[in-house]
């Protein structure tokens, strides 16, 4: 289990990404969405899954899996040049691509996607979160779609292809 302060140093380090990676109006959009009376406390803590057999599911998985993302995306773009691949999308759209992957994940404003999972049963066969009752029923990429239009962050026919 992470740390407070290990959670923090994570959101404070995804912010610098956005910071580095996008600029003007989208960046505004995207520092706002992800600050902390938003989706950033949900950003710390949310697990990328429910299940401990599946990839990340503790307590500030989700940004984890999302820097692991973002890191071999641009590993395999350098590979896929390298071996004459034609790369016909921008580093911004890659990165952003692998960034909100999984954004619907993170729930809503007001509820966590991921919530400790309350049968005995379940956890014992590693199900650790289930998915919370207090939301609609979206996929995670239905909602991240969702997430992008209610903060009005406008996406490249390449990034929608891409999540």
């Amino acid at each position: 289990m992470k740390t407070q302060q290990e959670l923090e140093a994570n959101y404070e380090k995804f912010i610098a990404v956005l910071n580095k990676y996008f600029k003007g109006d989208r960046l505004q959009k995207l520092l706002f969405m992800y600050s902390e009376d938003e989706l950033g406390g949900n950003l710390m803590v949310s697990p990328a899954s429910g299940n401990i057999h599946y990839h990340n599911a503790y307590e500030g998985g989700y940004i984890d899996h999302i820097f692991n993302v973002t890191k071999n995306a641009l590993k395999m773009k350098e590979l896929f040049a390298a071996q004459g691949g034609n790369i016909d999308f921008t580093d911004e759209e890659l990165i952003f691509t692998a960034l909100h992957h999984d954004l619907g994940k993170l729930g809503t404003k007001e509820q966590l996607n991921y919530v400790p999972n309350d049968s005995k049963w379940h956890v014992e066969r590693g199900e650790v979160y289930k998915r919370n009752p207090e939301l609609s029923y979206l996929t995670a990429t239905d909602r991240t779609m969702l997430l992008l239009n209610q903060y009005g962050i406008a996406i490249t026919e390449n990034e929608y292809f891409g999540i």
